[in-house]
């Protein structure tokens, strides 16, 4: 038979955490569409930044893209 909990012990706070890094998000969002297979210049093209951007993302995040230019 499976546990049952107290009640105190079932409510578990799920407010989301807030960053307001822009850097973190953009990196995300490149890494996402690098495991795509999406080229660098096509990302910064979708994602409204240079190509110049999304490499120095790739850089400081260790992202590999498969595809180039």
């Amino acid at each position: 038979a499976p546990e049952v909990l107290p009640a105190e012990a079932t409510e578990i706070d799920i407010t989301p955490v807030v960053t307001d890094c822009p850097k973190q998000r953009n990196a995300s969002l490149v890494m996402a569409a690098a495991a795509l297979g999406d080229s660098p210049k096509w990302i910064a093209r979708k994602l409204h930044m240079t190509e110049k951007e999304v490499r120095q993302i790739g850089r400081d995040y260790r992202i590999t893209f498969h595809k180039q230019r």
